[in-house]
């Protein structure tokens, strides 16, 4: 996996703010020899005729104390255990370009970007190090519910109507017709396209759709209305290059 290695005196990548060489320096050395070793071990196999493929780099971005087998897990609190101690709104990320093959952020990417600009910076730094093709998930509660609203560590609102601005398609298509909305997938240089929108009722909503007690355009009109209503978006985006 190459990554970007800073200078030793210059600020940490994990946000610490120690120097690399007094913070992750010497974690950094040894995780880049286990992968020079894994390297080898792959072309040594591949020398031999044998049908193998190097591993998906999977990210589990703000994993917390919900570690997941076969993703890198990262989080910015030691106390977690991280594979990678790395604060998320501190960029660049030790990732080369092109490199993952898949992010999830499990509601972690509501704790991300409090300012503009930082937030506009990680959807930058998300879009580089993802290869074409790259599946990003994001699981975030809904922001007119109380799980959103009660949390002072919720510092971005996200909803599929703000990631459909990094959308190029989309962007082109409202230039077109001369609608109003911001057009940040050209000001970024970024194109993610949403696959997926599910959107995570409370149970007793739940329960009256399934029964028929209530009609899809009468939970819109509820849900338009009312907090507490869905508790959660899930959103799968792709990554266009």
């Amino acid at each position: 996996m190459k990554s970007i290695k800073p200078e030793r005196n210059e600020p940490c990548p994990c946000g610490s703010g120690k120097t690399f060489e007094k913070c992750c320096q010497e974690w950094y050395e040894a995780a880049e020899s286990k992968r020079s070793v894994k390297e080898a071990e792959l072309t040594a196999i591949q020398m031999q005729g044998k049908d193998a493929r190097p591993p998906l780099v999977k990210l589990n971005m703000g994993s917390g104390l919900n570690k997941i087998e076969g993703f890198i897990n990262i989080d910015k609190f030691d106390v977690s255990q991280p594979d990678l101690m790395m604060d998320i709104d501190v960029t660049p990320w030790p990732f080369g370009t092109n490199e993952v093959d898949e992010v999830l952020f499990n509601h972690s990417l509501e704790h991300v970007g409090g300012e503009t600009e930082v937030f506009f910076r990680v959807i930058k730094e998300l879009y580089r190090i993802c290869k074409p093709g790259a599946k990003i998930q994001i699981n975030v509660p809904h922001p007119r519910h109380d799980n959103f609203i009660g949390d002072p560590t919720h510092v971005r609102v996200i909803t599929p109507q703000l990631l459909e601005l990094f959308d190029k398609k989309l962007n082109l298509h409202w230039k077109k017709v001369g609608a109003a909305n911001s057009p940040l997938a050209i000001y970024l240089d970024v194109d993610f396209e949403i696959e997926n929108v599910n959107e995570v009722l409370e149970h007793e909503y739940q329960t009256l759709l399934q029964n028929k007690k209530i009609s899809e355009q009468e939970l819109t009109k509820i849900i338009n209305e009312r907090n507490n209503i869905v508790s959660e978006y899930q959103i799968t985006l792709v990554v266009i290059k």
